[in-house]
């Protein structure tokens, strides 16, 4: 165990270092506005209108709003340009979003955002992210299902206890599907590419009558498995219906229900941190010169006689069931509109994976229902305002078992519920000043049983454990904005999240108590958001500082039966985002996004004594840039257009004691396309992405065998060929 005794006058230093790179980030984007600003000039003739920026409105903050108006760092994504991209997971995203880590683990995605997340994948343990489909907040398992037929993807940082409430302490990811039409409009869409992939995608609009419209989306992906196993391998179906009702200009019902199964082989986590042609620790080894193979072989020099005592790793069959269902009903009530959102979920994920040759089992099953009630008044006057009624209903379990013996984990019920009470007013105190402020009282009780371990040689469970425990809370919420200029706002704010705490699958003896206490987090942010040159440049940046109390931690250990979750006592984030988006001409477009985050433990001492303070927090590069470029050119009845992202971060852990093995290294991934497309609505093209095929973790746990640890792995390089058609 590492100490930081004797070290506050280097964290002295790093402090000023890191606080005079933030600055130079803002002064940087001051240094680009400024003088464009005086070469801004008349406005742009008609001819070359296109050049300019299109308006992009956003609902994750629970009104549609343009994004140029709304006081955060929002990143918005469209869907066409996630169909263009080829982002079919919100694990693709990553590539497109600053600040933030999407990543993998079994059939979960780990989200992390300006280092604030949840790498606890267990019943007892919440995200930390809230993730909505259609505004209906969907568990960690039900996040890799597919994206296909989507409207747009929403990226909020930030705690969000106000408009949330629970799962929402690092910020909360909206995705949002497309709304049927009232025409027979519809696409497809099919990919082939390496590992055998064959992807179809078909949406078709039906109008069933003048105030009835039906959608229906089909996605089916199959390829073989990235690893030499066979494992990470997709079989994946996936269907959606959705219907939408209008019978007046004043009110409409939007129902939807998504079903998603997954038939392919889990991914296996690899060895990382072993050198096998000496025998010892190395820091970014992997076993093979394939990153991507799981096959230990037992020839590879230095290796333990013994290696292969588990067995050869092999692909495992995963179980995977996902069944979403929400609506939405607006009825616009003069300047007042009712919006009711009902919900229901089930997830049953069983995934059997290797980690490195050690088999385990991971075994989670959902049913959720919730309900919102919104008045929302937003159509002029002196206030906006929001108030809303919510209750949320969860039953979930989970099994964690490793070589087949060994019980991790073996929660048989986990019941949260809850209701709350929350609002949110915005004050025109002139034409060009806004004050914001919003609250929530939130209601959370858990009850949960299980058993710690079972009997190795009967399997019978033992050491049964009881949890019952609720807990109230109120977050709130106040921001100031002012128009510096027509196309340039100011804002700051201050805003609270929270988690309900949870507990150990454990009982309680006269020496060990199980539970663990909520987590809180205050957000200080304040941020300009700008349009030059007759709006074709837009530099948007923001200024961060957190602080993080009762991070609720845990250090999965393979090796260990029992690995015990606790609270880091105060955490500290602070960092700076810029968003850069330029339009040279009307076939160019350029963006860039660099953003530094600062995540360091100032208290966590363990309860056995361990000193954390100081170390970087999990799955938190200190500095992210994305990057994009994309170009059209015209041709005859048809343009051709190339398109390259990039993504770079610097070096993280995935352990809070930076375990040996859990550091990934600084990285730089690229996608890029070159598609034609036909003014007659139909395109054909090329892709490749992760060009340069550097191996990068996602998440990752101490232990394994050799060890030091294993981790899962992002995609190797892959490539293809995409065709399009709408009618």
């Amino acid at each position: 165990m590492k100490s930081m005794h004797g070290a506050p006058q280097v964290n002295r230093r790093r402090w000023l270092f890191d606080m005079l790179w933030c600055g130079a980030m803002a002064l940087g984007a001051l240094v680009v506005i400024q003088p464009v600003a005086a070469q801004t000039g008349p406005a742009v003739p008609a001819d070359t209108g296109n050049d300019q920026l299109t308006e992009i409105v956003v609902t994750v903050e629970k009104t549609a709003v343009s994004l140029q108006k709304t006081a955060a760092a929002v990143t918005a994504v469209s869907g066409d340009t996630l169909a263009a991209d080829g982002v079919d997971d919100i694990r693709a995203a990553q590539i497109l979003v600053p600040a933030v880590r999407f990543q993998q683990e079994g059939s979960s995605t780990q989200i992390f955002i300006r280092g604030v997340g949840a790498n606890l994948d267990v019943a007892n343990v919440e995200p930390n992210v809230a993730f909505n489909f259609n505004g209906v907040l969907v568990p960690r398992e039900g996040t890799s299902t597919a994206f296909f037929d989507v409207a747009n993807l929403e990226v909020l940082p930030g705690p969000q206890g106000t408009l949330y409430g629970r799962s929402a302490v690092g910020g909360a990811v909206s995705v949002n599907f497309n709304k049927p039409a009232n025409d027979w409009a519809g696409s497809t869409s099919l990919e082939v590419g390496d590992y055998s992939l064959v992807h179809v995608t078909v949406a078709q609009d039906v109008p069933l009558s003048s105030s009835l419209s039906l959608r229906a989306a089909v996605n089916y992906v199959d390829r073989s498995g990235y690893e030499e196993s066979g494992a990470d391998s997709q079989n994946d179906p996936a269907g959606r219906l959705s219907l939408l009702f209008t019978p007046a200009d004043n009110f409409s019902a939007y129902v939807w229900t998504s079903y998603a199964r997954k038939f392919g082989n889990s991914p296996n986590l690899v060895n990382h941190g072993y050198d096998p042609n000496t025998g010892l620790p190395s820091r970014y080894a992997f076993l093979s010169s394939n990153p991507w193979n799981d096959l230990q072989n037992e020839h590879i020099a230095g290796l333990p006689t013994n290696y292969l005592r588990f067995g050869e790793p092999y692909a495992f069959k995963q179980t995977y069931e996902s069944f979403l269902n929400g609506a939405q009903i607006d009825w616009h009530l003069g300047s007042v509109t009712l919006t009711y959102l009902p919900s229901y979920t089930f997830v049953n994920s069983e995934v059997p994976i290797f980690l490195g040759v050690i088999p385990a089992e991971l075994d989670q099953r959902y049913n959720i229902n919730s309900h919102e009630l919104r008045l929302v008044n937003d159509k002029g006057g002196p206030i906006d305002w929001l108030l809303g009624l919510s209750t949320y209903n969860q039953n979930n379990t989970g099994h964690r078992t490793i070589s087949e013996v060994v019980v991790q984990s073996d929660i048989r019920d986990n019941l949260i519920k809850g209701s709350a009470i929350f609002g949110q007013g915005t004050y025109h105190v002139l034409d060009d000043l806004r004050i914001t402020v919003g609250g929530r009282y939130s209601y959370d009780k858990r009850d949960a049983r299980g058993y710690q371990t079972a009997n190795p040689a009967t399997g019978a469970p033992i050491d049964p454990f009881t949890f019952d425990e609720h807990y109230t809370h109120f977050d709130w919420k106040a921001a100031v904005e002012y128009d510096l200029a027509r196309q340039t706002l100011a804002y700051a704010a201050v805003q609270t999240g929270y988690e309900p705490g949870t507990y150990n699958a454990a009982p309680n003896t006269p020496t060990f108590n199980n539970a663990v206490q909520p987590e809180h987090l205050t957000a200080y942010t304040t941020g300009l958001k700008s349009r030059f040159r007759d709006d074709t440049l837009q530099v948007n940046t923001e200024l961060f500082y957190y602080d993080y109390r009762d991070l609720i931690e845990q250090q999965y250990d393979t090796a260990l039966a029992f690995n015990p979750i606790f609270n880091a006592q105060l955490v500290h984030i602070y960092g700076a985002q810029v968003d850069l988006l330029w339009r040279p001409s009307s076939h160019d477009t350029v963006n860039l996004d660099p953003a530094y985050t600062h995540a360091r433990n100032v208290e966590f001492i363990t309860p056995i004594g361990g000193n954390f303070n100081g170390l970087q927090v999990v799955y938190s590069p200190d500095q992210t840039v994305v990057g994009g470029y994309s170009h059209e050119l015209p041709l005859p009845g048809a343009s051709l257009q190339a398109h390259v992202d990039a993504r770079y971060e610097s070096g993280w852990w995935a352990t809070y004691n930076h375990n040996p093995g859990t550091n990934q290294p600084a990285s730089v991934k690229e996608d890029a396309s070159l598609t034609y497309e036909s003014d007659r609505r139909w395109s054909v093209g090329l892709w490749v992405k992760n060009l340069s095929n550097v191996a990068v973790l996602a998440a990752t746990a101490a232990g394994g065998y050799p060890g030091p640890a294993v981790g899962n792995l992002e995609a190797p390089r892959t490539f293809g060929i995409r065709a399009n058609v709408s009618y």
